[in-house]
């Protein structure tokens, strides 16, 4: 392979962090659903409405330019 040492080291760097990984997490058994949602993030008072709106902002022209077609296709 062209890039054979590279992609070794790029492998045996990944190897070690994933061992520091592992002995990091030793202590716990498992990560379990309830400890992610311990570590999720809250959300600040006027995030989810801005979220919705962003959406909005995202999918409604998608979706007007489908209704079009389909209104043409139709009629």
């Amino acid at each position: 392979m062209l890039f054979q040492r590279k992609v070794d080291r790029a492998l045996n760097l990944l190897k070690e962090r994933s061992s520091k990984r592992n002995v990091k997490n030793a202590g716990n058994e498992d990560i379990s659903e309830e400890a992610y949602d311990e570590k999720r993030l809250e959300l600040e008072k006027n995030d989810l409405a801005a979220m919705i709106i962003a959406a909005l902002l995202v999918f409604a022209p998608i979706l007007i330019i489908l209704a079009i077609i389909l209104l043409i296709v139709v009629f």
